[in-house]
């Protein structure tokens, strides 16, 4: 069915995302509101974003995904399972999808669809080798493991099926020379183009297989279950396999991806738990879900340089920039995107007594904070750019307490100071539109 619009997806600027002091924080970006299945970065270009959007079709960011387009021309597809860019000319774009493999030769402009020798349409996989971008895999819905495997950039393909009478192959990575097939709860691996494929590790998984994870420089294999967590063997010689799915909350993984440049620090996307971070080679794992709006994670991508990793979920795009540290200050707000440090201090006269207000981050502009308890909020505070209206930005703060308190709010960028002060008994909100 063909699409022309999609209410649930909002192209809005950005409203909401949440952010917190003294560590890198999800934001979301401006594709949002509907289900995101796959996202692709051009290695190229960092600030050219693609995302696969269900029933809504293929969308183009050209500025990091602050907005997007749709870029659906030609392409007839309503659930986009895989997207690559061609490491060595950007205007290479392919697309797996319900409705076979597309290919665009124009960063998206149109799309052309390439089918021939296919039995299927319903592409479950897809993996573009890193080193000859002619050369694709693909899994379909199909008898025998359905792989194939085409190198004229998908003008012809030719079958590559594994060794077992049916079922899926439900993952697919290219790494070096080796083909990684995940087929129910067994791992593949073929050397030799596909020509044969073998079991590598002496005993099976006990889930199926969602994603296949080598690492450059290290020894081991990390593979995402679909309801079993991580688990990690031997590259070579094959060992069994171990259990790493220490820390995940959610043990139902659909994609493991490792940092460029990193190959220690990786992270899985849960279907149900968010992100998980390991700084160790997958062997434990940390939820990195602050600011995740929606923890139905499909799809996961890194820029070039590592930095920023892209997340689509089921509520849009998100962005963790894993260099940013917030405004360095725990004991503040950070807010738009860390620009303002905003610090509050409070005093009880009566009683003698004082301290620093506790932060709790709400969104990207807005927060909270508590002086005695984490169930008791005493100020709401937002810094909002209004430069399009006035050239400045505007703080804003709505009191639920008469305790006497300071709110400071600092430009980590100019070094400019403003502070407000709250005498004790006094109930009352702040709107200063011109205090930056």
């Amino acid at each position: 069915m063909r699409r022309s619009t999609l209410p649930a997806l909002a192209l809005a600027a950005v409203l909401f995302s949440t952010t917190a002091p003294a560590s890198a924080q999800w934001r979301r970006l401006g594709l949002q509101g509907g289900i995101i299945n796959s996202i692709a970065v051009d290695p190229s270009n960092p600030s050219i974003l693609y995302a696969g959007a269900q029933i809504a079709g293929l969308w183009k960011s050209t500025n990091a995904g602050e907005t997007w387009s749709p870029i659906n021309t030609g392409y007839t597809g309503d659930i986009a399972t895989f997207l690559s860019v061609d490491p060595f000319l950007s205007a290479n774009v392919y697309v797996g999808s319900n409705a076979g493999v597309f290919q665009s030769v124009n960063g998206g402009a149109t799309w052309a669809a390439r089918n021939n020798g296919l039995p299927s349409t319903v592409i479950v996989a897809m993996a573009v080798d890193p080193a000859n971008s002619s050369k694709v895999w693909v899994s379909v819905n199909a008898p025998g493991g359905g792989v194939f495997r085409t190198t004229d950039a998908g003008f012809n393909w030719t079958a590559r099926p594994l060794p077992v009478p049916s079922a899926t192959v439900a993952t697919l990575t290219v790494f070096g020379s080796n083909v990684y097939a995940g087929w129910a709860n067994v791992p593949f691996r073929s050397s030799d183009d596909g020509v044969t494929w073998t079991i590598p590790y002496p005993d099976i998984l006990p889930s199926a297989v969602t994603s296949i994870a080598p690492r450059t420089g290290a020894t081991e294999l990390e593979v995402g279950l679909q309801q079993r967590g991580i688990w990690r063997s031997t590259l070579s010689p094959a060992a069994g396999w171990i259990d790493s799915s220490v820390g995940l909350t959610s043990q139902r993984i659909s994609k493991v991806i490792v940092r460029p440049g990193d190959p220690n620090t990786l992270f899985a996307a849960s279907n149900a738990g968010g992100v998980f971070r390991s700084a160790d080679g997958g062997h434990s794992w940390t939820p990195t879900t602050n600011g995740l709006a929606n923890t139905d994670v499909a799809a996961l991508a890194f820029d070039p340089s590592g930095r920023f990793l892209y997340a689509g979920t089921g509520d849009g795009v998100f962005v963790l920039d894993l260099d940013d540290v917030g405004c360095g200050d725990p004991s503040a707000l950070c807010l738009n995107h860390g620009r303002f440090k905003v610090r509050v201090t409070w005093e009880v006269v009566s009683q003698g007594t004082n301290g620093v207000a506790t932060p709790v981050p709400l969104a990207e502009d807005s927060g909270a904070v508590w002086f005695f308890s984490p169930n008791n909020l005493e100020l709401l505070i937002k810094v909002v750019d209004g430069r399009a209206f006035n050239g400045h930005f505007w703080v804003f703060y709505g009191a639920l307490s008469d305790v006497a308190y300071t709110v400071t709010v600092t430009d980590t960028t100019t070094g400019a100071v403003r502070t407000y002060v709250n005498a004790q008994g006094t109930v009352a909100s702040r709107a200063d539109t011109a205090a930056f």
